[in-house]
């Protein structure tokens, strides 16, 4: 039973739904961090590469978004989720909600672009949150599952 209440306290192995909300909080102030310092990471790693090389925009983007997706499964891995289970399965799972919400950002954007409803910046900030409530659901309920 995910969500036991009243009459639990001092029961070892219950959890009155006010602890469990909170345990989720915290998960899911975790799994914010953590995307806040891989997006950091992200923009640190593909401004150095454009600043200081003459890699194409496109592959610095993408070695920059490989070095963030490395901070992001790490964090999430060990700290978000307290390394459950085989973390080479972690991993491709991770790697599909990955690839999946970056599919999806995608999609929405180019919706919201297409309908013309908002500046190019704010229809951007629209894509981008959305997609991470999702992931958070899809990581906390598959992705790092036991």
């Amino acid at each position: 039973m995910p969500f036991i209440t009243g009459g639990t306290k001092g029961v070892p192995g219950k959890m009155t739904l006010r602890t469990k909300v909170w345990t989720e909080m915290a998960i899911a102030a975790r799994f914010g961090l953590i995307g806040i310092a891989a997006t950091i990471v992200h923009i640190l790693v593909v401004s150095l590469l454009l600043a200081a090389t003459q890699m194409q925009p496109l592959f610095s983007n993408a070695i920059a978004f490989l070095t963030a997706f490395s901070v992001s499964f790490t964090g999430n891995y060990w700290w978000t989720f307290g390394a459950p289970g085989n973390p080479a399965k972690a991993m491709r799972r991770f790697i599909l909600i990955s690839g999946s919400a970056f599919v999806l950002n995608t999609i929405v954007l180019a919706v919201i672009l297409r309908a013309a409803w908002f500046s190019p910046f704010i229809s951007v900030m629209c894509a981008i949150a959305i997609v991470p409530a999702l992931t958070f659901l899809a990581s906390r309920l598959w992705g790092f599952r036991t």
